[in-house]
């Protein structure tokens, strides 16, 4: 058996490996998808079976009240009978109460068509009726209606019956905030009951949880909310449910204190249910995103308990996310429901191997400015590329990330060569005086070659393996080493350096770096377990340690992930676009769904 190859290291070098929580699900191998890929799989077909569903279900609904398919009926489909006989009543009822002429037949319907046309200006009443609505409303014949009558019925449009009510004479029981929102629950039922029968697309549709702030200026309201974020707006709150993918308001309810199961007595209000009427046995592929101060366990338990499909951020069970186990998972949990809800949070294991902490280091772009004056002043460079991380052919554990390849002119070749280019900028007033020093002894731009006086001059031996590095898995035989300084908060070129590298040099050092990275690395790179996907402990040395298996078996899985997207079936390598992030196929929905609320209030 080996020796341990971790013993010697400095403690200040070594990878951390301690503070971490076993993720036991190491069952399963990633696959790594583009964006763009994941969306046109996932999303396109949900968007065209949403909009598909829509179509046939209103085209049904039509059909079957015998009436012809066009604009003017689907709009009165989705309003309603109910919504606007009730809407009438009330607001009759109340005009009747101000000494006003009581609603002529089809009088509210004229007045909803012109509030949502009205709604197109951000403008007072006076200035949209007089100057913009008239103009608008003769080019396209829109029927619009008196601009006095219009407000009258505004400040009279109320959603509960008037009957009983005397003003300064209420009972305590009207005046009771609560009880009077709870009693608009009748109408916001039937406002949208159309919307949801006809537009919820129950095959494989989602649907998205939020609240919305309504802004309010009755003194009857129970219970005011100010939101910085929203200015200018305050009033009751309201849940809110909406299609995510057609962005259509499918339900909303107000909230009134002491009522923990508003959520769920919105979502009740959507047909979720079987021809049965039994809850438990929907068969269709229906998601639900909420909002993340939707994620208490309760919360979930019952959304759950109805087999759908929960995408959200746990406030109570994920509290410690990303670092719960399985096992506390189950052990939390108390219906199989729940967990069929939930196991798509399993603990992220992408963001379960990073600590923040003064451990971790995360490398910064290299300077624009620098690369410019590179290749406007240096007449020997023809081209400059930035590069991501390479591997080495003849040694996949091999690999190297450059800060950039450029095409060099030297008096060897007849053409220019590929080289690879190392920038290093000097902060310090002592690297700097280095750097100087070798300017001022052997010029700004310098020819070398590797390990003789003038190279061991110009290059610090804290930087000399890298540059020898990178010409091992790039195989060009020549290097770019520069060195900047701060000038103005910007890289100042104090010396560039070409490099000569022996073909001897190159392999005199693999030959001694694959002495310790077969040993080391190897088995992480055998060609069954990537394959496979995944690490077994079957795979590792014995000296592997528990902390560090935990860690490889999550990180070979990103790993061996990646590798097989830019994989070619012959075996070649077709790199990506620059990847900036990784996110779990949970987390990216969520962050599609929610958007589909926010476009509608």
């Amino acid at each position: 058996m080996p020796p341990d190859p971790f013993t010697g290291i400095p403690a200040d070098i070594q990878a951390f490996r301690d503070g971490w929580t076993e993720i036991t699900d190491h069952g399963h191998p990633y696959e790594v998808v583009l964006a763009r890929d994941f969306s046109d799989d996932y999303l396109a077909q949900r968007i065209c079976g949403t909009f598909q569903n829509m179509g046939d279900k209103v085209t049904a609904s039509l059909v079957s009240l015998g009436k012809e398919v066009s604009r003017a009926s689907i709009l009165e489909l989705l309003i309603g009978d109910v919504a606007i006989v009730q809407l009438e009543q009330f607001t009759t009822e109340m005009l009747v109460k101000q000494k006003f002429p009581p609603l002529a037949p089809y009088e509210y319907r004229d007045f909803l068509y012109t509030r949502w046309y009205r709604s197109r200006f951000n403008l007072s009443n006076d200035k949209s009726f007089a100057h913009f609505m008239p103009p608008v409303s003769g080019r396209h014949d829109i029927i619009i209606m008196d601009s006095r009558r219009f407000a009258t019925i505004h400040s009279c449009t109320r959603g509960f019956s008037q009957a009983g009510r005397t003003g300064s004479e209420d009972s305590e029981v009207w005046m009771e905030a609560g009880a009077m929102l709870r009693r608009l629950n009748e109408l916001e039922v039937a406002i949208f009951s159309r919307s949801a029968s006809n537009l919820l697309n129950h095959g494989n549709g989602s649907i998205v949880v939020d609240d919305e702030l309504i802004a309010s200026r009755a003194s009857d309201v129970e219970q005011k909310v100010v939101s910085n974020r929203k200015a200018g707006k305050e009033g009751p709150v309201a849940d809110c449910v909406a299609c995510a993918l057609s962005s259509v308001l499918l339900g909303m309810r107000l909230r009134v204190k002491n009522d923990p199961e508003n959520v769920e007595q919105l979502l009740h209000t959507l047909p979720l249910s079987t021809a049965s009427g039994n809850d438990l046995e929907v068969a269709f592929d229906l998601e639900v995103a909420f909002d993340r101060g939707y994620g208490k366990l309760s919360s979930v338990e019952a959304i759950a308990s109805r087999n759908l499909h929960v995408v959200t951020v746990a406030g109570t069970l994920g509290s410690r996310h990303p670092f719960n186990t399985s096992d506390e998972w189950m052990s939390t949990l108390k219906k199989p429901n729940s967990w069929a809800a939930v196991r798509r949070l399993v603990p992220d294991e992408i963001n379960a191997t990073v600590r923040d902490d003064g451990r971790k280091n995360c490398g910064s772009r290299i300077e624009n400015p620098t690369l410019d004056r590179l290749r406007s002043s240096v007449k020997c460079m023809k081209g400059i590329f930035e590069v991501g991380l390479l591997r080495w052919n003849r040694n996949h554990a091999i690999g190297v990330s450059p800060d950039a390849i450029c095409r060099l002119v030297v008096e060897e070749a007849p053409d220019p060569v590929l080289c690879c280019l190392e920038i290093k900028t000097r902060v310090s007033e002592s690297t700097i005086a280095k750097a100087e020093l070798a300017r001022k002894k052997h010029g700004h731009f310098v020819n070398c070659s590797y390990g003789d006086a003038v190279f061991n001059d110009c290059v610090p031996a804290a930087n000399r393996s890298q540059v020898l590095h990178q010409a091992l898995v790039t195989g060009f035989q020549h290097g770019v080493f520069v060195v900047c300084k701060l000038e103005e908060g910007q890289g100042s070129i104090v010396q560039i350096v070409a490099i000569r590298i022996s073909t001897e040099k190159r392999e005199e050092y693999a030959k001694n770096l694959c002495k310790v990275v077969n040993p080391l690395l190897g088995f992480l790179h055998n060609e069954n377990v990537i394959a496979r996907g995944i690490l077994m402990d079957s795979d590792f040395p014995d000296w592997v340690t528990d902390p560090h298996r935990t860690i490889l078996k999550t990180r070979a899985k990103l790993y061996y992930g990646h590798l097989k997207l830019i994989s070619t079936e012959e075996g070649d390598l077709r790199p990506t676009k620059p990847v900036s992030i990784y996110k779990h196929s949970t987390q990216y929905r969520y962050n599609k769904h929610k958007p589909g609320l926010d476009k509608n209030t």
